[in-house]
């Protein structure tokens, strides 16, 4: 699919992953809308965007996705702007690693709001949208703890769970949304820079990171339909051995149920 001239919300998109994808998706002819908390942040990546890829029109709202009244301005705003909108990319996100008993309940409660609450609030707005024109995309950045349950990532693995699970839904109620799921394994991103437990430095010794870019490339591969429809959900992770970047496709397994 040709993706020139698509408008894209990406959340989370001043840093990391959700700025590889939207300075990747400009790259491809799309034009990015930025949504973070830090206008700051936001108003860098723009002007990062425009230097980069000079054709493209990017532009940003500042809103926190867990906040409802300010996730229903963002909408209003970008068809403003644009006059459609053709994808959303699900990727803001909040990360901490640490034992449970550690992490006080302001945390566990933010993690929860913004990784999937947030998700939900944006998915559900952008979806009366894509109703209206039958037609859009959504691209939902996961991670492998959305599908196996890591150690001392309590909360985070509870909402990543939860966001693939809503996605799933996501798709099979509204089949004429072309929906489509990431899972990235370790990134070098700020969060995980910023992350200084024990068994972070653990991991960091014994594992390699891929770059955020790579992430971006990988999204943008997804959304052009690059891959084959099989592939409509992905890990995306580096090989342990050789640092090479790895792309699998998920397939579900049938749960196997036995009388007791």
């Amino acid at each position: 699919m040709d993706l020139k001239n698509k408008i894209a919300i990406v959340t989370g998109g001043s840093k990391g992953i959700g700025y590889a994808i939207a300075e990747q998706l400009a790259r491809q002819g799309a034009h990015p809308l930025l949504v973070a908390r830090g206008e700051k942040d936001l108003q860098q990546a723009v002007a990062q965007i425009q230097e980069q890829v000079p054709q493209s029109r990017p532009s940003y709202f500042s809103a926190d996705v867990s906040d409802i009244t300010a996730v229903q301005q963002i909408i209003p705003f970008a068809l403003q702007t644009y006059g459609r909108l053709d994808i959303l990319v699900n990727n803001a996100g909040v990360y901490v690693l640490d034992y449970l008993a550690n992490v006080n309940h302001e945390k566990l409660k933010q993690i929860l709001d913004v990784d999937l609450a947030g998700v939900i609030f944006m998915t559900k707005e952008v979806l009366t949208v894509f109703e209206k024109q039958h037609s859009g995309m959504i691209l939902d950045i996961g991670s492998t703890a959305a599908l196996t349950v890591f150690d001392q990532n309590n909360a985070y693995v509870a909402a990543k769970f939860g966001h693939r699970a809503f996605s799933k839904m996501v798709e099979k109620e509204f089949p004429y949304v072309l929906v489509y799921r990431l899972h990235p394994s370790n990134t070098e991103t700020e969060v995980r820079k910023e992350t200084h437990s024990e068994l972070e430095k653990q991991i960091r010794e014994k594992s390699f990171f891929l770059p955020a870019l790579e992430i971006g490339v990988e999204s943008v591969k997804l959304l052009r339909g690059d891959y084959p429809d099989t592939f409509h959900e992905i890990i995306v992770r580096a090989d342990q051995n050789t640092g090479k970047k790895i792309v699998e496709a998920v397939y579900e397994s049938p749960f196997v149920f036995k009388a007791l």
